[in-house]
């Protein structure tokens, strides 16, 4: 079981934005911890998606959120994205985590750049660290539910099964379409 829950989260972690697949609580971030994006066009878009009718529109608004996540807040936080995308895709995970590093002590308030230092450390196999990642680009985000699939998922292949369906149930509850839904296990009296 451990052994699938890992390589479905490899798999989901080597997506990339616009692929379709994704990586506490709901809360606005403190005023020191704001993030880098557009709220207005980020609100906007979550609510649309919470309403998406069909997966293809979803899909549509899922690449545009991850769109604006990856784009940076400025030309060279862009292009260190970019790079971690090709270092992880070509297994150079120290390289990708030299870059992460990099960009999240430059620009601390970008989420993106924390949760792309999540999924470099979750490839590494350090799942610790992954989730104390998480937690920031939640801190920054916390409508973001690449981070809310992929602390689920770390915490499912950790055993903490109730805990790790909590928090998926809440990346869902933003994404209805989220990939990683298949893994929810249905409550009494609660459709999925």
């Amino acid at each position: 079981m451990n052994k699938c829950l890992f390589a479905i989260g490899v798999a989901l972690c080597l997506a990339v934005p616009g692929g379709g697949v994704s990586w506490q609580v709901l809360a606005e971030p403190a005023a020191e911890t704001q993030s880098v994006y557009d709220r207005e066009k980020l609100e906007r878009l979550y609510r649309q998606l919470k309403h998406a009718q069909t997966p293809a529109e979803a899909q549509r608004l899922n690449d545009r959120i991850w769109a604006l996540w990856t784009e940076g807040p400025d030309e060279r936080a862009g292009e260190q994205i970019r790079q971690i995308f090709r270092y992880r895709r070509w297994r150079e995970l120290d390289r990708a985590l030299e870059i992460a590093d990099d960009l999240t002590k430059r620009l601390p308030n970008y989420a993106e750049g924390w949760n792309q230092k999540a999924i470099v450390l979750f490839e590494m196999g350090r799942l610790d660290r992954s989730l104390a990642m998480i937690d920031k680009v939640l801190e920054l985000e916390p409508k973001h539910f690449g981070a809310l699939s992929g602390k689920a998922i770390i915490l499912l292949r950790q055993g903490r099964v109730k805990l790790g369906q909590k928090v998926l149930r809440r990346a869902v509850e933003i994404h209805p379409y989220l990939a990683e839904r298949r893994f929810l296990v249905e409550e009494p009296g609660d459709p999925i």
